[in-house]
């Protein structure tokens, strides 16, 4: 469990039900045809709110640290969250219409 708490910070978790929002509301909208696909919209957005998280957590003082910002913070955990976001919307989304016959 060691190795998980170092890529996914679970105080990151409420930030999955946001992106689940997020992605309803993206998926209502009409977006452009030049705007990114939603999985990418999405991505991008759980990046930047966890490098932001990751800036306020570490020590930024040298370039690795930075780099370490981004990478452990900003990628792991903004791919973890939006993985998660889009499976539970998926498997909530196929509950929901399932049909039960007996």
């Amino acid at each position: 469990m060691e190795f998980l708490s170092l890529i996914f910070d679970a105080k990151l978790i409420p930030w999955v039900f946001v992106v689940n929002i997020l992605g309803l509301w993206l998926k209502r909208m009409k977006l452009p045809e030049w705007a990114p696909p939603i999985p990418l919209l999405l991505f991008m957005s759980s990046f930047i709110v966890c490098t932001f998280f990751g800036w306020l957590h570490l020590e930024v003082d040298s370039g690795k640290a930075v780099a370490q910002m981004i990478l452990e913070y900003g990628l792991c955990n903004g791919v973890l969250i939006t993985l998660i976001a889009i499976f539970g919307y998926d498997v909530f989304h196929a509950y929901r219409k399932k049909e039960y016959t007996i």
